[in-house]
């Protein structure tokens, strides 16, 4: 798999928008991408989502991960990381979950 494939999972978009902000413990939440790559490229990795309330998703866009992480004293990757791990430890959902890659040059 390259570095450009889109990877979609259902399921995991679905669990994180059941956990509350990782910021405030607010709910509801949104699913926030840390990486897209590139104006208009869409969302590229589900598996890099996490949950943030509508206020935090909006500041975090605004100021970028490095100031945001700072003021939040939150590490965002390692935040992913542990949410990646919940979610595939469960052995009834590793079994099911559906990812769909789709390579692009």
């Amino acid at each position: 798999m390259n570095y450009n494939a889109k990877i979609r999972c259902p399921a995991y978009r679905a669990f994180i928008r059941a956990k509350p902000c990782c910021v405030c413990g607010r709910k509801p939440v949104e699913g926030d991408h840390l990486k897209a790559r590139g104006f208009g490229a869409g969302k590229q990795n589900d598996l890099t989502i996490i949950p943030l309330c509508h206020q935090h998703h909006s500041e975090r866009g605004q100021i970028g991960n490095e100031k945001f992480e700072a003021k939040h004293h939150i590490n965002l990757w390692q935040v992913s990381a542990m949410f990646l791990i919940e979610f595939f430890a469960d052995l009834e959902r590793r079994m099911a979950v559906q990812i769909h890659v789709s390579e692009k040059s």
